[in-house]
């Protein structure tokens, strides 16, 4: 047990900074009060990626385990919701089931019973479904239990259903949440349906490691964030360090917004690093720009 407390707490505070993104612009709607509490609300954590976990151990990521860990240590939790076959909401990171369980497969070719049969890392965990998670982390009796930072993960154009069906399991218990995704038709639909949802922008360099899309077009459009247009996010999180000095990732910020970066590079010269278009927006923008540097403060622990 002392070993998944050690393993867990370096996930929880890796978390902290890294779960919404090696960078994050943060840019809530500031005229709406009610978000701002939610926002106000959701910094009070610290939050568990995939829950407070360890592979090695009895509670491996994303596992109902790992989830209940979480929540007895008043921890947040970060977590991935896919759709089966059979149109059941199910949390676990991958597509392919290969890596957690050692089977090949296919969640969203699967049933829910079938997945239910595999187990995870080695452990007796199976992949629990999203309802389980919600339990686990609901509100009883006036209890101000953490939130929740959910993961809606696309499949094949499966976006509407699968982002539909989320809400609706989310709607059904009381839990504090955002809602964040690779997909910007998910933010869309969130915008337009249900506008008073955190929503979040999850971006990474599709031409390398992204499996969203498959054409030239759209993996100029997604790796650029062009779909911020519509999808107006409250904050983006870039998973891609690579992207200091090659991208401009705050061009749709708000005048005054937060800009926070995480980077190895020290705040001295941090700055120096960034693209002139980006310096020019921190400056004329007023920009609050703060630095962090995650993967170190994980690796001390």
């Amino acid at each position: 047990m002392n070993k998944l407390i050690k393993v867990a707490t370096k996930s929880v505070l890796a978390a902290g900074a890294l779960a919404l993104g090696t960078c994050a612009v943060l840019a809530p709607r500031r005229k709406d009060d009610v978000l701002k509490i939610q926002w106000d609300e959701l910094g009070r954590y610290r939050y568990a990626h995939r829950g407070f976990h360890d592979n090695e151990g009895p509670a491996p990521e994303n596992s109902a385990l790992a989830f209940w860990f979480a929540r007895q240590a008043g921890y947040g939790s970060e977590l991935d919701v896919h759709l089966t076959a059979d149109k059941r909401l199910v949390v676990i990171h991958d597509s392919s089931t290969l890596r957690a369980t050692g089977v090949e497969g296919t969640v969203e070719r699967m049933t829910f019973d079938e997945l239910r049969e595999l187990r995870l890392f080695g452990s007796d965990q199976q992949i629990p479904e999203f309802d389980e998670v919600l339990e686990i982390y609901e509100q009883h009796d006036g209890e101000a239990a953490p939130p929740l930072v959910v993961e809606v993960k696309v499949y094949e154009g499966n976006w509407e259903e699968l982002t539909e069906k989320v809400v609706a399991a989310l709607d059904a218990r009381n839990v504090r949440y955002c809602v964040e995704s690779f997909d910007p038709r998910v933010l869309w639909w969130l915008r337009k349906w249900r506008p008073g949802i955190i929503r979040g922008q999850l971006s990474e360099d599709f031409f390398k490691h992204g499996d969203l899309v498959d054409t030239t077009p759209k993996l100029l459009a997604a790796t650029h964030l062009l779909g911020n247009s519509f999808a107006k996010p409250d904050f983006v999180a870039c998973h891609c360090p690579a992207y200091i000095g090659r991208y401009d990732m705050i061009s749709g910020i708000k005048e005054g917004g937060t800009f926070l970066l995480n980077s190895e590079y020290s705040n001295d010269e941090v700055f120096s690093h960034l693209t002139r278009e980006m310096q020019e927006t921190i400056i004329k923008k007023h920009i609050k720009f703060y630095t962090i540097n995650a993967t170190k403060i994980a690796m001390e622990i």
